[in-house]
């Protein structure tokens, strides 16, 4: 029987369309900051996976506004 973790990695691959050599390194990237997730696949990761959330949120709001300044450039024309 699959278990949730399983299913969740299924899912991400699904929605992105690509399928992950090591599943290890999606499942780290899909926790929260604080998830209590200390070790994935032999490694550590730092923080309860803070790091990674800062980052992704930089990177969110990097896509963000270049979408909104994008969308701004084209209603001048």
């Amino acid at each position: 029987m699959p278990t949730i973790r399983d299913i969740k990695v299924a899912r991400a691959e699904a929605i992105i369309g690509h399928h992950f050599a090591n599943q290890d390194l999606l499942w780290e990237a899909l926790q929260v900051a604080g998830s209590g997730e200390y070790r994935i696949g032999g490694r550590n990761t730092a923080k309860g996976n803070q790091n990674l959330a800062t980052l992704g949120d930089l990177v969110m709001l990097v896509v963000l506004a270049d979408t909104w300044i994008e969308s701004n450039l084209d209603k001048g024309k």
